[in-house]
């Protein structure tokens, strides 16, 4: 039982080691390279577990995102904890991000509020529309909370 799980774990790290992250698809639309970039010059290379993780949020929120709203552009996607503490401000040192269960996505076409609006029809953990920026965090899990906040200058509200 544990070999097939091994293999795959050593096949994910061979292939995320020898730069062909971006053959790696986690869904119909979306690569794993999509979801470890970083400008930040620090390793961010997810566990098989969070590759899990980034699976289940392209299955069940992004894949079908994409299909009503046309592209989706990860802005951030999976965070190694080294990557997440270099995010300007600092990164939520509770964030799903680290999990592999958070994206934050923009779209070329639609602003925040349309790609909210096709959310709101999507099993999601939490969506938050952030004050002044031009993504939206979005984070999927099993027991989704469905929950939709705004961050602005005063804290979260919920809309």
């Amino acid at each position: 039982m544990w070999v097939p799980v091994l293999l795959s774990a050593a096949l994910l790290l061979f292939i995320l080691q020898s730069n062909r992250a971006g053959e790696v698809r986690l869904g119909r639309y979306f690569t794993l390279d999509e979801f470890t970039r970083t400008d930040t010059g620090l390793p961010n290379i997810p566990s098989a577990q969070e590759v899990a993780n980034l699976q289940y949020l392209v299955a069940s929120v992004l894949d079908p995102l994409r299909e009503q709203i046309g592209p989706v552009i990860i802005t951030s996607g999976f965070r190694s904890p080294e990557v997440n503490a270099a995010i300007p401000g600092g990164g939520a040192i509770n964030s799903q991000h680290m999990d592999g269960e958070a994206a934050d996505i923009k779209s070329p076409t639609l602003g925040t509020d349309e790609i909210i609006a096709a959310l709101r029809q999507l099993p999601v953990d939490q969506v938050i529309k952030y004050y002044n920026s031009g993504h939206v965090h979005v984070s999927a899990t099993p027991q989704g909370r469905g929950e939709f906040l705004y961050k602005g200058p005063s804290g979260f509200e919920v809309i």
